[in-house]
């Protein structure tokens, strides 16, 4: 939903502008209308707005600000009651009334992007699930044909897992996939992203990032693993397959097949190593540029 995504700061500060023009105008109609028409309710759009698309703290200045611009609005208007007990109680109500209404909007729309998230993670791993890193692998082959940019997908499988539930239990092989996957998003740039497509298997999408950069990272991240392996003396190992796309007709679809066939590659060849390649030509398979890493 487009109400949920991130807007640029730049984005915020206008909007937030345009947020008290909106109040300042609606005081003004207020004003102009005299008496015979109520803007009870336009008070609440400003507000409202701040809430959905800006900060708590801004969302409760523009409710005040718009308490200000109503109370102004009425005393110029001579709409204010005579007792000082009834200018306090319209006061008080229109303080509820805004700031609450802000508020609520406000803890909707975080409930909302909470269960976004929540929807797209992996329950057991916290990373993305196969759905979502799909859609993300979509929006990045995008981007990177938008602006001629490299991009590169790494396949990651766990030899032997079977092993570690067959030998230690499940609990165990849930711990092996938890600590996989922290120690692969600790790893990985802020901008990448990692997902889990299946039961031991797992993608990294290194965004803007061609196959030399990429056989930097994927050589740190391949030491890293297998450190934390030899240190839970866990009978398992990491088979990685690399493909970069740096052409404009890469797809994920087709990104995906190779990076999982090269994946394999590994794992009859040599398990716990990595094979690098690059998709060149969109009428044939991959040209390859292959390396074995034994740590």
């Amino acid at each position: 939903m487009p109400i949920l995504l991130q807007l640029p700061k730049s984005v915020k500060v206008i909007l937030g502008m345009g947020v008290l023009l909106l109040s300042i105008l609606i005081g003004y109609f207020d004003w102009k209308s005299g008496s015979d028409f109520s803007f009870s309710l336009f008070y609440i759009i400003p507000p409202s707005i701040a809430a959905w698309f800006l900060a708590r703290n801004y969302t409760i200045f523009v409710s005040v600000f718009n308490i200000i611009i109503w109370q102004w609005v009425d005393i110029v208007s001579n709409r204010i009651p005579q007792s000082l007990p009834e200018n306090i109680w319209n006061l008080a109500s229109r303080l509820v009334i805004l700031v609450f209404v802000g508020l609520l909007l406000h803890s909707l729309r975080n409930a909302l992007e909470r269960e976004k998230v929540l929807s797209s993670k992996d329950d057991l791993t916290n990373v993305l699930n196969a759905r979502s890193f799909g859609n993300r692998l979509d929006d990045e082959l995008a981007r990177a044909i938008r602006y001629s940019r490299p991009l590169t997908l790494a396949f990651l499988d766990i030899d032997d897992f079977k092993l570690v539930n067959d030998t230690y239990g499940h609990k165990v092989g849930d711990q092996v996939l938890q600590e996989m996957a922290d120690v692969m998003s600790q790893s990985i740039r802020k901008n990448d992203a990692i997902g889990r497509l299946g039961g031991d298997e797992f993608s990294i999408i290194l965004i803007e990032t061609g196959l030399a950069e990429a056989r930097s990272i994927i050589t740190s991240l391949q030491k890293t693993i297998n450190d934390v392996i030899k240190a839970n003396n866990w009978p398992i190992s990491i088979s990685i397959g690399v493909i970069s796309c740096v052409m404009m007709y890469c797809d994920s679809d087709r990104l995906i097949h190779f990076a999982d066939q090269i994946m394999y590659s590994v794992k009859e060849d040599s398990k716990g190593s990595v094979k690098y390649a690059s998709l060149v030509n969109v009428n044939s398979d991959t040209n390859y540029w292959e390396e074995e890493n034994h740590v």
